[in-house]
C-alpha cells in the first residue's frame, strides 16, 4: 500500500483504515481467517493470561539494564532492552492494566521516571 520511496511497507497513512477493515472482513468471510475486533479486547485477554510472567521478566530486564548502566555504559547506551521493557509496559498501560499489580515497585519507578539509566 505504501511506496518504498515513502518509507516502505511499515507505514500507514490516513484514509487507509476503511480499505484495510473491508479487506479483513472479506478475508474472514471468504477464507475463514480469524478477525480479532476490537483488537484491544483480544490483546488484553492474551496479556492477562500471561500477566504473572511479567513480574519476573520485568525485574530481570531492569537488573540487566542496571548492570549494563553501571558496568558497561557503552553497551547500555545502545541496548534495546530499555525499549523492549518500555514497549511492554506501554502496551499494558494502554490496555488499562494496573501496572502496580503486575511489576515490582522498582520497575514501576523506572517506568515512571524521566531518565532512569539514560533510557529516554
Amino acid at each position: 500500500m505504501v511506496r518504498q520511496a515513502a518509507a516502505g511497507h511499515t507505514e500507514w497513512f490516513r484514509g487507509i483504515a476503511p480499505e484495510a477493515e473491508a479487506l479483513a472482513h472479506r478475508l474472514r468471510d471468504e477464507q475463514g481467517y480469524t478477525l480479532h475486533a476490537p483488537l484491544g479486547t483480544w490483546l488484553r485477554t492474551r496479556l492477562d493470561e500471561r500477566a504473572e510472567a511479567l513480574f519476573g521478566w520485568s525485574a530481570r530486564m531492569l537488573d540487566a539494564l542496571e548492570y549494563a548502566y553501571f558496568n558497561a555504559p557503552a553497551m547500555a547506551a545502545s541496548s534495546r532492552g530499555a525499549a523492549a521493557l518500555r514497549d511492554a509496559l506501554d502496551t499494558c498501560a494502554a490496555l488499562g492494566m494496573d501496572l502496580s499489580a503486575l511489576v515490582p515497585a522498582q520497575v514501576l519507578d523506572w517506568y515512571r521516571s524521566a531518565d532512569y539509566f539514560g533510557s529516554r
